[in-house]
Parts: C-alpha cells; structure tokens; sequence
C-alpha cells in the first residue's frame, strides 16, 4: 500500500496475477504522479489468477483484501468505505502495459 496524509483519502485498488504484480509494484511510485500523491493505491497480485474464471480461493483472497483494506482506514481514521463500495472500485489489470488507464499516467 502507498499512502500519504489527505482528509479525502481516495483509494484505488488494482487486482492482478503474480506475473503483472512482479512487473508493476516497483513502477508504481515513478508512474503516480504528484497531484495524485493523495490516494491510497491497493495493489494485490494473486498466484494463477485469471480474470475471466475467479476460483473460490481467488475470492477468499480478495475478501481478505478487502477486510484488510477497511481495518487500516478505520486504524488510521480515513474515511470509511463500505465492503461494496470497496468492491465497486477494483479495477483487474489483465496486461501490465493497462497500468496507466488506472493511475492516469503516461
């Protein structure tokens, strides 16, 4: 997790496969850019995951995410985000080179 001190706290959460999560979370500062420094980025890559068939243990791995999610900004008095709304904002990363159309970089 990245994060920094803002009273919004916006987050971003990016699910991927252990390949794209190798390839991508050392990037991510350099990409990010600094009007966006405010914004928690969750990234979570999970070994043999596929996009288009979510198994069981996948699932129970994003909810643990999720649960992990809501306890450190209720730990760090963030604003709060319900379980849905958290799931409303994950964005699958299926190509590594698909980063930016989440970070909004170049």
């Amino acid at each position: 997790m990245n994060a920094s001190y803002s009273s919004s706290r916006p987050l971003l959460i990016v699910i991927t496969d252990e390949e794209n999560f190798k390839k991508i979370h050392l990037k991510i500062p350099n990409l990010f850019k600094f009007k966006q420094e405010y914004t928690d980025i969750n990234l979570l890559g999970i070994k043999g995951f596929d996009i288009n068939n979510i198994s069981i243990a996948d699932n129970k791995i994003i909810d643990d995410f999720i649960q992990k999610i809501i306890k450190y900004r209720m730990d760090n008095n963030l604003p709060r985000y319900s379980e849905n709304e958290i799931r409303k904002q994950i964005n699958y990363l299926e190509k590594n080179e698909d980063l930016c159309k989440f970070l909004i970089c170049k």
